[in-house]
């Protein structure tokens, strides 16, 4: 017949089940990161982080470069295809070989697609946030001293492939969706700088930001300007 647990061998068995209880999920990671064939060596410091995906939003290191991943711009440029039948999303420069996003300061709000109809103008807008509603009613989209109408609002599941891509470039929490917002302006704009103002009231804080850029819709020759989103 074993005899009573001594008091000594009850500490040393508690002390064990705080000791895994604590180091097990750590080894987990460790384990998950060791597996990444993209991470760095274990052995060594985390390198210097000197550029990320243009979504990633603040705060950041000074002198930050932005950069376009390959998997996320096919997939933003299926967005743009699929909501405005454009090749491929607006660029802040035209006609050259290098793509640059449409994104606001806080690279929160990204023009995706201009349409100019015979007398209309339609915006097809990615907002990089998964925690905005889908009630139109909360929206407002302005243009100058011009107020739009917000026709739709919807939720796009970001693939597994394009958060793992990010991740693994420095966006840390990728979100899991983003937000779609289509508005439409029953006029044409004139060309030249225009300014595209996005406010949600549904938010806590409410939402405020602005994206700018170059209506050369009608004027294909005229020389664009780069938008730094810096």
């Amino acid at each position: 017949m074993i005899g009573a647990v001594r008091p000594e061998t009850k500490v040393n068995l508690w002390f064990l089940v705080i000791f895994l209880v604590i180091s097990v999920p750590g080894a987990v990671i460790l384990f998950r990161k060791k597996l990444d064939p993209s991470a760095s060596r274990m052995d060594q410091p985390d390198a210097i982080v000197r550029a990320l995906p243009y979504m990633t939003p603040p705060p950041w290191p000074p002198g930050m470069r932005w950069i376009v991943p390959p998997s996320t711009k096919h997939w933003v440029d299926a967005i743009a295809r699929l909501h405005g039948g454009e090749d491929q999303a607006e660029s802040a420069v035209r006609g050259g070989p290098e793509w640059v996003p449409v994104i606001s300061q806080d690279h929160l709000l990204q023009l995706v697609t201009h349409h100019v109809g015979k007398n209309s103008s339609t915006f097809g807008l990615l907002v990089w946030s998964d925690s905005l509603p889908l009630d139109r009613a909360v929206y407002r989209v302005t243009c100058g001293r011009f107020k739009l109408d917000v026709t739709g609002v919807s939720r796009i599941s970001v693939p597994s492939d394009v958060r793992h891509e990010l991740v693994t470039l420095g966006f840390s929490r990728p979100p899991e969706n983003v937000t779609w917002i289509e508005a439409t302006l029953g006029s044409v704009l004139e060309l030249g700088p225009q300014t595209l103002t996005f406010d949600c009231v549904a938010t806590q804080p409410p939402l405020h930001t602005s994206v700018q850029f170059e209506d050369l819709s009608d004027s294909p020759s005229t020389e664009p300007t780069t938008h730094d989103s810096r």
